[in-house]
């Protein structure tokens, strides 16, 4: 695998990584042998869907966990603390207005310093006189971060993908 030894300038990287890890449980990640470089992506929780009378008004969906992406300078044996956001819960129940919980934030931390945070979005909210809002948020990320729906009322944790 080629080694990276300088500094990493935007997007002067793509393609440049050929292994992916993708983590989803919250732990550490220890940076591989011949490692100088990685691609860090985390996703946010998605939040829960609120809802009202169900029966009458429907949900409102949960907004997706945003995104947020950057290039890293590592080295081989650095460990990297990951948080993963949980997803939110939807809300239950009939009676006045009920909302659900936001989803969790994702965080990386190498070094001491948080290098990379991606918040969760945003819960939906059901009012009892029949208005709801949807929920806001970033755009998830393929199976990460899903926001609650109106099928499923499940959200999906986050994740942090590491190219390297």
């Amino acid at each position: 695998m080629p080694q990276y030894n300088g500094a990493i300038a935007g997007n002067a990287l793509a393609g440049f990584f050929p292994n992916r890890v993708e983590v989803t449980t919250s732990g550490t990640w220890v940076v591989p042998m011949g490692v100088w470089a990685v691609r860090l992506t985390a996703v946010g929780g998605g939040a829960g869907s609120g809802e009202a009378n169900l029966a009458v008004y429907g949900l409102a969906p949960g907004g997706p966990g945003y995104v947020a992406t950057r290039d890293l300078s590592v080295t081989p044996g650095q460990v990297l603390t990951i948080t993963i956001g949980a997803a939110g819960t939807s809300a239950t129940g009939s009676a006045g207005s009920i909302t659900a919980n936001t989803g969790g934030t994702t965080t990386v931390v190498a070094g001491g310093l948080t290098v990379l945070i991606a918040d969760g979005g945003g819960t939906g909210i059901a009012v009892g006189n029949g208005g709801s809002t949807t929920g806001v948020g970033g755009t998830g990320f393929g199976q990460y971060g899903k926001g609650a729906n109106a099928t499923t009322r499940l959200a999906t944790a986050g994740a942090v993908l590491i190219d390297y």
